[in-house]
């Protein structure tokens, strides 16, 4: 649905990961209104495994949305062809519930949890892309 590229925020002299939505994406007014509750809802979550949503914002036709940059790779380039011995999956399987959970409790689901969506920082830290998820409202 989108493409992520590492960005500099030259306000406040970070990075962050801005993913880029096609206007094709968001042309109807109705999954543009979900698109920004959804990112509201997402950024009230505070939780070491999720990152942060700093903003949002059409431009030109373009929506972006700016997320906290972690230099990290995502869990799929991470697991061997053989799989992660049991420790290493049960410390991951903790931290992705453990968020999921605080955001859960919080009214929001995540519509597209995988490895590709789970970014591992080099301390073994993971953490979720919130840019897949949903407020539970729309969901059911």
């Amino acid at each position: 649905m989108g493409v992520v590229y590492k960005a500099l925020d030259t306000h406040l002299d970070r990075f962050v990961a801005l993913k880029l939505l096609p206007p094709e994406a968001l042309s109807d007014p109705d999954r543009r209104r979900r698109f920004v509750q959804e990112a509201k809802a997402a950024s009230a979550l505070r939780r070491p495994a999720i990152v942060t949503i700093h903003d949002i914002d059409a431009f030109e036709g373009t929506w972006s949305i700016a997320i906290e940059y972690v230099a990290s790779t995502t869990l799929d380039r991470l697991i061997p062809a053989r799989g992660v011995r049991l420790r290493e999956a049960l410390r991951i399987a903790i931290q992705v519930t453990e968020a999921m959970a605080k955001a859960h409790s919080a009214g929001i689901l995540h519509r597209d949890l995988k490895p590709g969506n789970l970014i591992v920082a080099g301390e073994g830290t993971v953490s979720s892309t919130r840019a897949a998820m949903s407020s539970r409202r729309d969901v059911l």
